[in-house]
C-alpha cells in the first residue's frame, strides 16, 4: 500500500512531519510521533507556514502551551478546505496510530497541568 499525504492524499509523500516539533534544543520531541505529507506542498509551505504564523514554528521549548498548540495546528489544519475549496472535507483518513500517540501526548500533557494545578492549591 503507498503512503499518501494525510492532507492532499496526493502519493508523493517525501518526508513525515513531526507532529510535535523540535525542542529548545533542537532534537525533535517525539521523533516517532510522524505525519505523512507530500513535499513541499503540504509540509513546508502548509503546516510550517501555519505553526510560524502561530509563533511555534522552530526549536522551542516544549511547554504543554507550545504542544497543544502544535497539535491543534496541525488537527485543525488536516480539515481545512483544501487549494481554493470552500467546504471542510466530509472525511479525513488518519492513521489510528497516529491519533493514539497523539492521544498519549494530550493525556500527558493533562496529567501534568493537573499535577501543577493540585500543588498549585
Amino acid at each position: 500500500m503507498t503512503k499518501r499525504c494525510l492532507r492532499c492524499g496526493a502519493a508523493r509523500v517525501a518526508q513525515g512531519h513531526h507532529v510535535l516539533g523540535r525542542g529548545a534544543d533542537g532534537n525533535y520531541v517525539s521523533p516517532e510521533i510522524l505525519a505523512a505529507l507530500c513535499s513541499p506542498d503540504c509540509h513546508q509551505v502548509g503546516i510550517h507556514q501555519l505553526l510560524a504564523k502561530a509563533g511555534i514554528d522552530g526549536p522551542l521549548e516544549p511547554t504543554p502551551g507550545v504542544l497543544v498548540g502544535r497539535i491543534g495546528c496541525f488537527l485543525g489544519w488536516l480539515a481545512w478546505p483544501h487549494h481554493g475549496e470552500l467546504v471542510v472535507p466530509d472525511l479525513i483518513e488518519v492513521p489510528g496510530s497516529l491519533l493514539v500517540e497523539i492521544a498519549d501526548v494530550l493525556a500527558r500533557i493533562s496529567r501534568e497541568l493537573l499535577t501543577r494545578d493540585h500543588v498549585a492549591r
